[in-house]
């Protein structure tokens, strides 16, 4: 089976501009989507900056509104869900996202945008190809998401 990299910021949650004032609101519908990953035996490793809980993980970094584990419970999974994982990364050591990610499995990273040297890296891994980027303005979305599974499920049929 294959893994789902997936950001937080500015793809399962948006920041919604209103004269009242700016909140983040979850992307509509982040559940089911979530869900087909997960039906088809993939797991998902949140790969973002945001804690597993509402603790930081180190001085300085962005923990923003909550941690994983609490987005969990809003997206309607449990709080320790044992499909959802941490990858684990240290933003202040450079910000390379990719230092979270195991290059040589089956993968897919969903993420509203990645740094010229994560692009990089994947390009020399050659595996440039799952990378997903989402719209910046509304997150993850169904094409999207249909995309990066159909990617999954091509690259465990060819391992067979």
């Amino acid at each position: 089976m294959g893994t789902l990299y997936l950001d937080v910021d500015g793809v399962c949650n948006y920041l919604h501009e209103d004269p009242l004032g700016s909140l983040f609101l979850l992307v509509p519908d982040l559940r089911p989507k979530l869900q087909e990953f997960l039906r088809a035996g993939h797991k998902i490793k949140w790969l973002t900056c945001h804690h597993p809980t509402d603790a930081p993980m180190e001085s300085g970094s962005f923990v923003g509104f909550c941690g994983v584990n609490q987005l969990q419970v809003m997206m309607g999974f449990d709080y320790n869900d044992p499909n959802f994982e941490y990858a684990t990364w240290r933003k202040l050591s450079g910000g390379n996202k990719t230092r979270g990610i195991d290059l040589l499995e089956n993968f897919v990273w969903i993420e509203d945008g990645i740094l010229p040297k994560e692009k990089q890296i994947l390009k020399d891994w050659k595996c440039l190809d799952c990378y997903f980027e989402t719209n910046l303005r509304y997150g993850l979305t169904w094409a999207i998401a249909t995309q990066a599974l159909l990617k999954l499920e091509k690259a465990n049929k060819e391992l067979l």
